[in-house]
Formats: C-alpha cells, structure tokens, sequence
C-alpha cells in the first residue's frame, strides 16, 4: 500500500532521501500502523505533537492513533507544537 508522508518544519529531517518538499509517498506493507510509520521514520515518541491523518487533526501523538492501521491513499501529516496569542 501506498501511504503519504509530509513533515513541517523541524520533521522534515527524519524524511528518507528522495523527499521532496517534505512529502514522500512510501510502500508500506498492508497492517502497518501509524506508530510503526513513525518509528520506521525514526521520529522520538517526546517530538509527536501534532499528527493529521487524512486532514484530521489527533492532537498529541503517543495516544491510542498509534495503534490504528493505515490504508492505501492515506496522508500523515505531522506537525511540530504550534504558539501563539
């Protein structure tokens, strides 16, 4: 299956070569989890803060989003912690 990685910002590091614009599409073997992605793509656990599956905001990684097996065509973004005021 065929899964869309982007990164911002300070993420885009854990990005494998070949990444263009913080965006990779992988294969990925089918019943690969989100945490399994993010630990193929080496991300620290204590880094997830903010994870979009699909345009859909998860808030604070490390919770039960882990454990949810991708599908083909799915777009995981992952943003650094955002401030403001």
């Amino acid at each position: 299956m065929n899964v869309e990685v982007r990164m911002f910002m300070e993420f885009r590091k854990y990005l494998p070569s070949g990444a263009s614009e913080g965006k990779l599409v992988m294969t990925l073997e089918e019943g690969t989890t989100v945490g399994d992605l993010l630990n193929k793509l080496g991300v620290p656990l204590a880094e997830q803060k903010i994870l979009v599956i699909n345009g859909v905001s998860h808030g604070a990684c490390g919770s039960a989003i882990h454990n949810q097996p991708l599908k083909d065509g799915d777009v995981v973004a992952l943003f650094p912690p955002v401030g403001g005021g």
